[in-house]
């Protein structure tokens, strides 16, 4: 159970300044400011934080814990930060099958980590090449985001 714990303390640390600075810009009287634009910003970020964060924390968290604490820990992640997904649906920042699409994607990503640090646990116990492979996939997730993001506007 601690690990469904932890994952959900990371989503809030990772939603939280996001959402403050998000609808601290959106509020302020005084500054002109684009909303839609403001909302995409933040939760393109958020994406990445949460994609990097996923990729990190299944392989890590694997080699602790069983698969089902391990897969109920990638949802709290996935869906602690949806009412601020909905709410830049709400705004027109990002269409809905766009929401469809990043949580489906997510959640295959999660399911294909977890299986990795599975195979990892199994036949390679004394070396630590998934966390080596998770840092390069964070590496890799950084580096093309402005690919992949477009994939789901």
């Amino acid at each position: 159970m601690n690990v469904i714990r932890a994952s959900y303390f990371t989503s809030v640390v990772i939603c939280l300044p996001l959402l403050v600075y998000t609808w601290g810009i959106i509020d302020h009287p005084d500054v002109d400011t684009n909303t839609i634009a403001t909302i995409q910003q933040s939760l393109h970020l958020l994406w990445c934080l949460q994609l990097s964060t996923l990729l990190l924390l299944s392989t890590w968290f694997i080699t602790e814990h069983s698969a089902s604490d391990c897969v109920l820990a990638n949802l709290m992640i996935i869906l602690l930060p949806m009412p601020f997904m909905c709410l830049a649906w709400l705004a027109a920042a990002v269409t809905g099958f766009g929401l469809i699409k990043f949580t489906f994607a997510m959640l295959s990503l999660s399911i294909l980590a977890i299986g990795f640090g599975l195979l990892c646990k199994r036949y390679l116990s004394a070396i630590r090449i998934d966390l080596f492979i998770s840092l390069l996939a964070i590496a890799t997730v950084w580096i093309t985001r402005v690919v992949w993001l477009n994939w789901f506007q």
